[in-house]
């Protein structure tokens, strides 16, 4: 996609991270580093302050002043950013009218002329994105939206040998793993696994489908210590309910009477193995059977479901987590009419 910017290769790119109030980013600064673009990520994660682009929209125009030449402004964005709000508002009990104002502030943003270029991760959502720019007044010209679609790299290790010799290493893989930071979805999701998933599976009889290595199945969660103190949360209401059965699948010996899940986020119980977060993701993959993904927030690409593609796992999760695939493939499975999933 064309930028009409000459000499943009891969030695002059620079990136640069900002604290949260963008201090940093300021009009001379950008004429000083002789900007040509700027990359801005749309993204609504504070209630009580507007998003990277329009805090930026004005200091970018302020520096083409000072340079007295064009900086081309792309905008990314990795959702429909009001109807996550709107979910996640939801949960974590927002003002109700939070998400329509930033309905409001999405479509400006997406239809303004200053903007080169918008990107999306799929179809979709370049579709929605037009949508809304054509619910925009102020402006005639607006620019034009594309599809930069994710991409993702198989694991070399996990390919080291070939993919038959990777197919004959799940004879000895046991722990269905779960990949995530602490999240209002992802908070959801590790409840469910834990307090409904696994003692499901636990249980299930041969006639139901069930077998010896499902009912002695291992959960492991990695990405954060929440997972951990998650976990000591089940274990203490199995032993308030003095249910023995979840008390042995869920309860860490060392650690029931500790709190040492807490400080360091750790568990290990027979049915549940918290390890909060890794150094080497990759080694937790290259040792897991399934992955599981149950995500019920449409929050931008699914990054965990690619990372176990790249690390060739059988996936279990949900239509949200679908979100970044192609499009054959989320069709292929809109097909099969799948019931809704719910936490």
């Amino acid at each position: 996609i064309d930028l009409g910017i000459k000499g943009c290769t891969i030695d002059n790119l620079a990136i640069v991270a900002l604290d949260e109030n963008m201090r940093a980013l300021t009009a001379r600064e950008l004429a000083r580093q002789r900007v040509d673009m700027i990359i801005l990520t749309v993204w609504y994660y504070r209630t009580q302050t507007d998003p990277i682009p329009a805090i930026a929209l004005p200091i970018v125009k302020k520096a083409q002043q000072l340079r007295q030449r064009k900086i081309r402004i792309v905008l990314i964005s990795d959702d429909v950013q009001y109807e996550r709000a709107r979910v996640v508002g939801k949960i974590r009990g927002d003002d109700p009218d939070y998400w329509r104002r930033v309905q409001r502030s999405e479509i400006q943003l997406y239809a303004n002329p200053d903007v080169d270029a918008v990107f999306a991760i799929s179809k979709d959502d370049q579709n929605r994105f037009i949508e809304m720019q054509k619910l925009s007044s102020e402006h005639s010209a607006k620019p034009p939206v594309h599809v930069l679609p994710y991409v993702a790299r198989i694991d070399s290790g996990t390919t080291k040998g070939g993919w038959d010799v990777h197919l004959g290493t799940f004879s000895t893989r046991a722990n269905i793993v779960f990949v995530g930071g602490a999240t209002v979805s992802n908070r959801g999701a590790v409840k469910w696994l834990i307090r409904a998933a696994l003692p499901a599976l636990a249980a299930l009889p041969d006639a139901q489908g069930g077998c010896a290595a499902s009912r002695n199945v291992r959960f492991l969660f990695v990405g954060a210590a929440v997972w951990a103190e998650e976990a000591k949360k089940a274990c203490t209401e199995a032993r308030k309910q003095r249910k023995a059965a979840l008390v042995e699948l869920l309860c860490d010996p060392k650690l029931i009477s500790s709190n040492s899940a807490s400080k360091f986020g750790k568990w290990d119980a027979r049915g549940v193995l918290a390890l909060g977060r890794v150094d080497d993701v990759s080694a937790v993959l290259r040792g897991a059977r399934i992955f599981v993904a149950p995500a019920t927030v449409a929050s931008g690409i699914s990054t965990k479901v690619w990372l176990a593609l790249e690390h060739g796992l059988p996936i279990a999760t949900t239509w949200d987590g679908t979100r970044g695939l192609s499009a054959a493939v989320r069709n292929e499975l809109a097909a099969l009419s799948l019931p809704p999933f719910i936490l």
